[in-house]
């Protein structure tokens, strides 16, 4: 039955992408997608649909109740069915002593850059969602490292019916262009331009977890399972998926994906990875120059970093203009807002230098990266489920390098926090039942 449903939701993922192309009747699509992404959840083991509900349902179910009218709300729904699944997996993580003792020190300076900060309403929700936030993923992620129950191809292709449910929620909801062929990958992003109320997404949330779907399905220590049709197909559906939305960072990450993804390879010699990188960078690259998008033409012929980006980095740097005697602790936690609205430099480095000084960076870098500077295989080390975390986590850093603030990419922090200090996993899980509980 498990079995007979799998290949069902394969059918359907695929339905749902030629329907992008092929209209279904108004507000079809997006009813296929939300039971898909319902039976997704239903043949997964209790652990990974946990995961999938604590990591990558919160913004879906937002917008998911949002659309539907169910008057509750999402994200706190998607956290708390999460941990009602992963409840038994509570003493696992208590455990690991030196991991929360790593999320307590960080949780702390945060707390103290707090009280040097401006403490208005953004920097009082700051500290709040870090704290909240960072505690759920670092539990999260532990689950994920010291489990071997957790199922990557089942937890890709529901992120991946994610990011089909919005697009199908933006043709049916919010009367999205269609493309005008199929390899027009402008249509989706260019429909923003033309919105008089923007819709509760941006192409960014179709485009990332595209990408994370791909590394959830590369990241395995079993290539032999990419062999399969059903992994085949999924692949090339997470890439068009990437093209279609257009986040320039995603179409990033995928290069970034690859070449990191070979280098971790332990059965393959030096040689043969350099051979290997270079042929699927250039594969990659000429597949990017090859879209003929707007988005990669204004890349390639950006003047300046603000261009390339999409950044307005004369407003950062003059937001960012700190006196000398700020340079050291910043000017608190939320100072970047000045206004206590909620407001970001779009990438965590400038984000943490501006709001913790030099002092704050220095310390951070080294409680993150110090683990990995003493024995440096840390880093690709491999889950009790087999597969490489380094993976998924490089998806975590793109984000933060590129987008939103440290109230979501506290999820980039807790995770490199559990692969840097987290012990290696040993045999503590009971088998579990395959069935919903």
């Amino acid at each position: 039955m498990r079995h007979t449903t799998k290949y069902l939701l394969l059918a359907i993922t695929c339905i749902l992408f030629i329907a992008i192309y092929f209209p279904l009747p108004k507000g079809l699509m997006t009813i296929i997608a939300s039971a898909a992404i319902i039976m997704s959840l239903i043949i997964m083991n209790p652990p990974t649909r946990g995961i999938a509900l604590t990591l990558y349902s919160g913004p879906l179910f937002g917008i998911m109740f949002m659309l539907w009218g169910i008057p509750l709300p999402g994200y706190i729904t998607a956290v708390i069915l999460g941990f009602i699944i992963l409840r038994k997996n509570l003493k696992e993580f208590f455990l690991e002593k030196n991991v929360i003792i790593a999320l307590i020190v960080v949780f702390f300076l945060f707390f103290l850059f707090f009280l040097i900060g401006p403490m208005h309403e953004y920097s009082i929700t700051k500290i709040i969602r870090i704290i909240i936030i960072g505690t759920i993923t670092g539990f999260s992620w532990m689950i994920c490292f010291k489990s071997d129950h957790i199922e990557t191809t089942q937890l890709a292709r529901y992120i991946l019916l994610t990011s089909l449910f919005i697009i199908s929620a933006s043709f049916d909801f919010f009367s999205f262009t269609r493309p005008n062929s199929f390899f027009d990958f402008d249509f989706f992003r260019n429909s923003f331009r033309h919105m008089i109320n923007q819709p509760p997404f941006t192409y960014h949330t179709v485009g990332i977890p595209a990408l994370e779907s791909f590394a959830f399905l590369l990241c395995t220590k079993h290539l032999k399972k990419l062999k399969e049709f059903s992994n085949i197909l999924l692949l090339i559906l997470c890439l068009f998926i990437i093209a279609i939305a257009q986040a320039r960072q995603a179409i990033v990450g995928v290069l970034a994906v690859v070449v990191l993804r070979v280098f971790i390879e332990k059965r393959i010699g030096t040689i043969q990875k350099v051979f290997a990188i270079l042929f699927f960078s250039s594969l990659i690259i000429y597949g990017i120059l090859s879209l003929g998008s707007e988005a990669v033409e204004k890349s390639l012929t950006a003047q300046n970093s603000a261009e390339l980006l999409n950044r307005d980095y004369t407003a950062i740097n003059e937001q960012t203009n700190m006196q000398s005697d700020e340079m050291l602790f910043g000017k608190g936690l939320g100072g970047y807002s000045k206004t206590g609205e909620r407001s970001y430099p779009h990438n965590i480095i400038l984000e943490l230098y501006y709001e913790t000084g030099a002092i704050g960076i220095l310390i951070f870098t080294t409680l993150l990266l110090l683990p990995f500077i003493q024995n440096p295989r840390k880093l690709t080390r491999s889950s009790k489920s087999d597969f490489y975390m380094l993976i998924p986590i490089t998806c975590l850093l793109i984000r933060a390098l590129a987008s939103s603030d440290l109230t979501e990419n506290i999820t980039f922090i807790s995770a490199i926090i559990v692969l840097a200090y987290a012990s290696y996993p040993h045999k503590r899980f009971k088998k579990t039942n395959t069935i919903l509980i």
